[in-house]
């Protein structure tokens, strides 16, 4: 039976987790001003679904 070889994330998974990461903080302190999902997304130019992916893990 062959090994499966662990999964390595390509260079641009890692530089896009990394930016998301970096944006968590504003993240949260939009979100704790009231600021709605839309706007945040625009602001921090991600995705809305991953900014409330992101607000959850770390709230």
């Amino acid at each position: 039976m062959q090994e499966k070889k662990p999964r390595v994330p390509s260079e641009a998974a890692r530089v896009k987790r990394n930016y998301v990461l970096s944006k968590v903080p504003e993240i949260l302190e939009l979100r704790n001003q009231g600021m709605f999902w839309k706007d945040i997304a625009e602001k921090v130019k991600l995705n809305e679904k991953t900014c409330r992916r992101y607000y959850k893990k770390n709230n």
